[in-house]
């Protein structure tokens, strides 16, 4: 008998995140510390949701490496180190899954997102 991972499973509602960014890299900017703890997750699709079963410590194979740079006035800049594919994401800014938001990746997107 092998070892049982706990898995949670994050769903959300819909194919698409509401924020579809038209560029691969796109840099968030919070002003919250997340140094240690901001990464990046791919979700999968579903027939009417898209999710992502994660274990408890997030895994390698689960994550998308993230660059943390601190800016003035408290505020920190996460992007990307590599271009995301087209598809729906995660971003993660604490280890406990409380402060976790949706986007898409999408290259023909009419949103007004720029890169900084």
């Amino acid at each position: 008998m092998g070892i049982i991972r706990p898995q949670l499973v994050m769903s959300y509602p819909g194919q698409r995140a509401s924020l579809q960014i038209p560029e691969g890299r796109p840099a968030f900017y919070v002003r919250q510390p997340v140094e240690h703890s901001a990464t990046i997750v791919r979700l999968d699709h579903k027939k009417d949701h898209r999710e992502s079963r994660l274990s408890i410590q997030l895994e390698p194979k689960t994550r998308l490496d993230v660059a943390v740079a601190a800016m003035p006035g408290g505020i920190f800049r996460v992007a990307p180190k590599s271009d995301l594919k087209p598809g729906e994401y995660l971003l993660f800014l604490d280890e406990y899954g409380l402060a976790v938001y949706d986007f898409g990746i999408s290259p023909h997107s009419t949103s007004s997102a720029k890169r900084r």
